[in-house]
Parts: C-alpha cells; structure tokens; sequence
C-alpha cells in the first residue's frame, strides 16, 4: 500500500499555515509534501514491479491508496462527500493544540 495524499493531511495543513498559496495546488493541499509522497509511492511500485519480475511464481500486491484518496478528494460529490475546511475536518480544539505545539 502506497502513503496517501499527504499534502491534503489537515494535521500536516495545520503544520504549514504560514505557507505562501504558491505552495498549494487547486485542491488546497501542500504541492512540496505531494511531491515527496508521489516520488516515494514511485519508487515503491518500481521495486513491487522488480519483485514481480524477480519471482514471477510469488503473488505482490499493490495498492494505489494516494490514487484513490485523490480521486475521493476531487469528486467528494459523487461519492457522498462534503468538502471541509481545515477546523470542519480537525476541530477547532485540535488545530489549535497543533498550533500551540508548532
């Protein structure tokens, strides 16, 4: 299993406050962390790919959580999600002990 879109993480959003829009992508979610993530779940299925390869009687599974996340957060409509902001989705009270903490 790959990491998800860490980017779009409200903890790690909570983390970055202070960051320019320039950092955000259309979704709102940290560009920089995406990145990181994207090229870990890369490297990640490349050595799945080499371990199929490597041992073709062995069974590997993948599994794309970042892709799927991604795809809930841009249709949240069609699958009966509601869009929230950084305190709907952590609470008033977490964001602000993440705050304190920072």
């Amino acid at each position: 299993m790959n990491i998800a879109v860490e980017g779009c993480e409200p903890c790690l959003l909570a983390l970055f406050l202070d960051s320019p829009p320039s950092d955000y992508d259309e979704l709102g979610c940290l560009k920089g962390l995406n990145d990181v993530t994207h090229a870990h779940n890369n490297a990640l299925k490349a050595a799945v790919d080499m371990l199929r390869l490597k041992y073709p009687d062995a069974t590997f599974i993948y599994g794309d959580h970042f892709g799927s996340h991604l795809n809930i957060l841009k249709n949240y409509k069609k699958h009966g999600e509601q869009p929230c902001d950084l305190i709907m989705c952590l609470g008033s009270s977490t964001l602000l002990t993440l705050l304190f903490l920072v």
